[in-house]
């Protein structure tokens, strides 16, 4: 109980960012989500990626002083990837909480990470979800690694080019670790948070902690990027090869590097295959 206290009392600030587009159907759930945690001393930080519906809208109508809206300058629409970027050169926590806009924490989601991240020399954590599917189609991926923790090298201990086995709104990341890493990209609207994990990895050379208790709930919905490669292999393939390149274009670690260039070649023969014939 004394230990409880000193935690709650010495809590560093945890950044909620949110990269938002054409989300009036969920994002008051998500920022609700965030505000109902049990870790309190949070900022949420919401990136409207030129929303054309009622987003902006529905974030203004909060009165809470630890929500913030902000667009991109231009005003165009730039992908997550980009957007999730500028709402941490605004943050200013320890921590960063990447939200997507149709995601939802459960209570103790921060509060329990911030916990398991004291305790370890490991730069993130993430977890098992609940698979929230909105769809007909028999989709039951829940981003379990097992049933038991584990602490593990993300490029040394796994097959990290093959696939992506991490939720990003399932992720608590050290923020300082993340000036180290450039996803400051345009466009990269698929397999963005797959590049994140792989160059957060080269460059901090920290290992990623999981944890099997599932402290999120994913949506799969059929306005989702994952619902229509599901059904498509060459769209699959297709994101794989768009990040492949963008680590090409800014990782520097040689044996990475090998690494992603052979992975390039072989997913340029698989698209081959795969692709309609004239």
């Amino acid at each position: 109980m004394f230990i409880d206290k000193i935690f709650h009392r010495k809590q560093k600030l945890v950044s909620v960012i949110i990269p938002a587009h054409n989300a009036e159907k969920y994002i008051k759930e998500a920022i609700d989500s965030a505000l109902a945690q049990t870790y309190k001393n949070i900022e949420i930080i919401v990136v409207d990626d030129s929303s054309t519906d009622d987003t902006k809208g529905i974030v203004l109508s909060y009165a809470d002083p630890r929500i913030r809206l902000v667009t991109h300058e231009d005003s165009l629409n730039h992908g997550p990837c980009k957007s999730r970027h500028l709402g941490y050169t605004l943050s200013k926590g320890a921590y960063i909480a990447f939200l997507d806009d149709d995601d939802i924490f459960l209570p103790q989601k921060i509060e329990k990470q911030v916990r398991f991240l004291e305790k370890r020399d490991a730069v993130m954590t993430h977890c098992k979800v609940i698979l929230q599917n909105e769809t007909s189609i028999p989709y039951t991926w829940n981003f379990s690694l097992g049933m038991k923790a584990k602490q593990y090298n993300l490029i040394k201990d796994t097959d990290y080019l093959s696939r992506d086995d991490i939720c990003i709104s399932s992720s608590l990341i050290r923020s300082e670790a993340l000036k180290r890493v450039d996803f400051d990209i345009d466009k990269l609207t698929s397999a963005e948070d797959w590049y994140l994990w792989v160059s957060l990895s080269s460059q901090t050379k920290k290992d990623f902690l999981y944890t099997p208790e599932p402290l999120l709930k994913y949506r799969f919905t059929k306005d989702s990027w994952t619902y229509r490669a599901f059904q498509s292999e060459l769209l699959q393939l297709q994101a794989r090869l768009g990040f492949l390149s963008a680590l090409k274009a800014h990782i520097k670690d040689p044996a990475v590097l090998g690494d992603v260039d052979k992975a390039i070649y072989a997913t340029n023969e698989a698209i081959k295959k795969a692709a309609p014939t004239q």
